[in-house]
């Protein structure tokens, strides 16, 4: 790991974000690598599954992010923020078995998809 024995800095950004520390190397690393690979690669989109800091920053990059969704209460600001600034938003789940009311506001550039696992098609 990249961030062993650093104390974090204001993690959140005062709530904006979830993870982003003052002087963190590790994040500025990681945060390299990833400008390096837009530079390099142009990428037409990105899937994003977990991270708002990530989606965020790819989409400053000027690259369309597609940000996976995940069940439960997401009504803090940093996944507001990021479905909001998400060109396209997968659910992984049956829209008839779940519909969350904080996914509404974004239901014109939502897919719910079903259920994706990597076991799909073995008997």
């Amino acid at each position: 790991r990249d961030d062993v024995g650093t104390s974090a800095r204001c993690p959140t950004a005062h709530g904006a974000l979830h993870w982003a520390p003052h002087h963190d190397i590790g994040l500025r690393r990681r945060m390299a690598c990833i400008a390096q690979w837009v530079a390099d690669v142009s990428p037409a989109a990105a899937v994003v599954d977990v991270s708002v800091e990530v989606a965020t920053f790819l989409r400053l990059l000027g690259v369309p992010v597609i940000v996976v969704a995940m069940p439960g209460e997401r009504i803090d600001p940093p996944h507001q923020m990021v479905y909001h600034l998400a060109d396209h938003i997968i659910a992984a789940w049956p829209q008839a078995l779940y519909q969350p009311s904080w996914l509404c506001p974004y239901t014109d550039k939502t897919s719910y998809v079903g259920g994706i696992s990597r076991f799909d098609g073995r008997a």
